[in-house]
């Protein structure tokens, strides 16, 4: 269902053969990517709900802020989409069971993946899918936030251990996804690239993502 946001009146309704587990805005393009439990990617006219295209064999989307881009994902795999006209490009396997984050650079796209303890990795693809690079992460670790640092032209990780041993850390590859930079952060809950990549935000602070020093402590009431 889709309601106006200034009087709340229902827009329109529809209803999927399936469950929906997540909906996403597509907003360069209007349009709304629909996940099912079990059944086809539904895009969706963000006007009407009128059907634009569905693609099958996909557990989720995530749409560029900036390009008329997307990744899908299944399992095990990811791929690229293009969203002028609809087309989904070749299919990367990844290690893992699921796509944990995605960052969008100026052409090029870093996703990582949640995994057993022994596979979770970050990958680099261009915009036809093709494998740049992988970045293997220490055991039991995984990458649940990844940004792009517009000025440097950098790539930015949040890196977690699921087991505590130590503290998240903030990490900064290079192109060729080469460690430039890696320090320890503390834990928060969650995390948010901000500022074209230059401030890390988590509830308590703001980070500079060049150092890895708090700027600024946020007041939560």
């Amino acid at each position: 269902m889709a309601y106006d946001g200034t009087s709340g009146t229902l827009l329109w309704e529809v209803a999927p053969s399936q469950p929906v587990h997540a909906v996403s805005a597509i907003t360069r393009a209007g349009q709304l990517a629909v996940t099912q439990s079990d059944g086809p990617l539904l895009i969706l006219d963000v006007l009407d709900g009128s059907t634009i295209e569905t693609i099958d064999a996909v557990r989720g989307l995530e749409p560029s802020p900036n390009q008329d881009l997307a990744v899908a994902w299944d399992d095990g795999g990811a791929s690229m989409v293009s969203l002028g006209p609809w087309t989904v490009g070749r299919r990367l396997p990844l290690d893992g069971w699921d796509l944990l984050a995605v960052a969008f650079g100026s052409e090029l796209v870093l996703v990582s993946t949640m995994a057993d303890a022994e596979s979770s990795a970050v990958y680099l693809l261009d915009a036809t899918g093709a494998l740049v690079w992988k970045r293997v992460l220490p055991s039991g670790c995984s990458a649940p936030r990844l940004g792009f640092d517009v000025g440097t032209s950098e790539w930015l990780a949040v890196v977690h251990d699921s087991e505590q041993r130590a503290p998240d850390r903030l990490v900064r590859l290079s192109a060729d996804g080469s460690v430039r930079r890696s320090v320890e952060i503390g834990s928060a809950a969650d995390y948010a690239f901000v500022r074209r990549g230059q401030l890390l935000v988590s509830p308590a602070d703001a980070l500079d993502t060049a150092t890895g020093r708090v700027v600024a402590r946020l007041i939560m009431d």
